[in-house]
């Protein structure tokens, strides 16, 4: 097990909480063999994972923290949300993007879902569909980052 105290390196075996403490040691290890990279792909699809899922929270409260204070005040009124939201032409630009953003992604979804035979792609639909790509996106990268990454089921 690794000693992570030890700051010389000598008695530390080479595993992944090193890895994740020590990158400089964890390299050392992979270049004189001592590690595999294997686990040191496996490390990085933790940490990618992570980083998806702290995006997909950040994802919903950030568009909600503008959509909620509206939606108090106006209540869910859907007529008046369009025509606030299609009042300018930037405003119908970033509309129309997020709309269309928001299809291709859920045909992603599904087909890259169905294709890596992906479990809970309810989550990641209903993320887009309840608060928008924003979270919706990174929800799906962390479950496709969770059942192993690039790594495709035939």
């Amino acid at each position: 097990m690794a000693l992570l105290g030890d700051f010389e390196g000598v008695g530390r075996e080479c595993d992944d909480v090193v890895a994740a403490v020590d990158p400089e040691f964890a390299f050392e290890c992979l270049f004189e063999g001592r590690h595999s990279v294997v686990s040191f792909l496996r490390l990085g699809q933790v940490i990618m994972g992570v980083v998806y899922l702290f995006l997909s929270v950040l994802g919903a409260v950030v568009p909600y923290a503008k959509f909620v204070p509206w939606a108090r005040e106006h209540g869910l009124n859907l007529p008046l949300l369009l025509t606030e939201l299609f009042s300018t032409r930037i405003g119908g630009f970033f509309g129309l993007d997020v709309i269309l953003s928001a299809v291709t992604l859920l045909i992603f979804i599904r087909n890259e879902g169905r294709y890596r035979k992906m479990r809970l792609l309810w989550l990641p639909v209903a993320a887009t569909c309840l608060v928008g790509v924003s979270c919706g996106l990174p929800l799906f990268l962390y479950l496709r980052e969770r059942q192993g990454g690039m790594t495709r089921q035939d």
